[in-house]
């Protein structure tokens, strides 16, 4: 089901990326740039691995006045490997690369305009362990070796964001990724983050 769901938001990102890709911007719907630093806060299938600074940034395409279309890279800095009873000096980093949707419709409210919406997207997932070192309360140690992996995953979250002066916006955005590992656990995690955009037509 959830290797379903990653096709089905890479095969939308992509289709809509070559069916838009030419046409203007209708009036009424912005394009933006936009950059989120966050927290990545581990949840099922990363219960041993710490929350971590990540780091989105993307380009979407107004094709509609409530939808933008477009792609999103983003950087998991570096995941610590430490459990209950253990820890380590390793950790894990994740690299993504997604055509990414946004939906969601903008009011004015006062001298300001709001933008409540919604994201998601499937890409590929490059996710990086370095070798280290595990020791357990008693004392004893075994070794970890490193990997790289590269896998399918996806990502669906909400957020909002407020127009200001000079053709920027500022929110928030809060996401839900998932890596769709082929041989462990899906390695899934969430994360709240701020949202600095450039709006142009």
């Amino acid at each position: 089901m959830k290797k379903k769901l990653a096709r089905g938001f890479v095969l939308a990102g992509i289709l809509s990326g070559m069916v838009f890709a030419d046409s203007a911007t209708p009036s009424g719907a912005p394009s933006e740039f936009y950059v989120n630093p966050g927290i990545a806060l581990t949840g099922a299938g990363a219960a041993d691995y710490k929350n971590s600074f990540s780091l989105e940034a993307g380009y979407l395409k107004g094709i509609h006045q409530i939808a933008s279309i477009g792609w999103e890279a983003g950087y998991l800095f570096g995941s610590k490997f430490e459990g209950d009873g253990f820890t380590s000096d390793t950790s894990v980093k994740i690299l993504h690369i997604a055509p990414e949707i946004k939906v969601g419709p903008t009011f004015s409210v006062s001298d300001f305009k709001i933008n409540p919406y919604i994201q998601g997207g499937g890409g590929l997932y490059w996710s990086h362990e370095n070798s280290g070192t595990v020791t357990t309360a008693s004392g004893a140690m075994g070794a970890i070796d490193s990997f790289d992996r590269v896998n399918g995953g996806w990502n669906i979250g909400l957020g909002a964001a407020i127009s200001l002066p000079g053709n920027w916006s500022v929110g928030l955005d809060v996401r839900r990724h998932d890596i769709v590992n082929k041989h462990t656990s899906d390695f899934t995690w969430v994360t709240p983050a701020l949202r600095f955009a450039l709006l142009f037509s």
